[in-house]
């Protein structure tokens, strides 16, 4: 394990691997879950319930990609700014075709019809809300910092990601040299 991210405490890196532990066991039950789901889908002959319990397993499939994700940062692995730089134009596109996908999802959602079938109309909302969370994730990818700061720290009223940036590179790299 690569917990690497400047100076960690004792406390904290007991604490990470901890997460890191808990984190890794339901990596397990997620992919426990994925059998599980196509499983029951392959038994089921009902076309809509197949799809159904096909759409939780790749659910449970995002899911496990969520905790690793989690497990790289937590490890050491950095986001930094030019990580997101690389991607910045696709950004953009991303998000404009997310909202129009909100958009679709609202404007389905306004067919009484649609709201009168429960099932289908819950469906509807499932895809939609995941768009809006989609479209949230992507923003905060490109406009989030994913290097620690202090919140109470004076400086971090006045100061940009960058200097919190090269700030904990600084950290990073002093605290890896010192190890050598």
């Amino acid at each position: 394990m690569r917990i690497l991210s400047g100076y960690i405490s004792e406390t904290e890196k007991k604490e990470r691997n901890e997460a890191i532990e808990k984190i890794s066991k339901q990596i397990k039950i997620e992919g426990e879950l994925i059998g599980l789901y196509e499983k029951t889908a392959i038994q089921i002959d009902n076309k809509p319930v197949q799809l159904m319990f096909r759409m939780i397993m790749r659910d449970s499939q995002k899911h496990i990609e969520i905790l690793q994700t989690a497990i790289e940062i937590i490890g050491g692995h950095d986001i930094l700014i030019k990580d997101r730089k690389e991607i910045e134009v696709s950004f953009k596109k991303h998000l404009e075709l997310e909202q129009d996908s909100i958009n679709k999802g609202d404007e389905l959602l306004k067919f009484s019809w649609l709201r009168d079938n429960k099932g289908l109309s819950s469906l509807i909302e499932s895809w939609r809300d995941d768009e809006k969370r989609h479209h949230k994730f992507l923003k905060e990818l490109s406009e989030k910092s994913f290097v620690p700061t202090n919140s109470t720290e004076f400086a971090s009223v006045f100061k940009e990601e960058t200097f919190f940036e090269e700030r904990y590179l600084k950290s990073k790299k002093y605290w890896e040299e010192k190890k050598i």
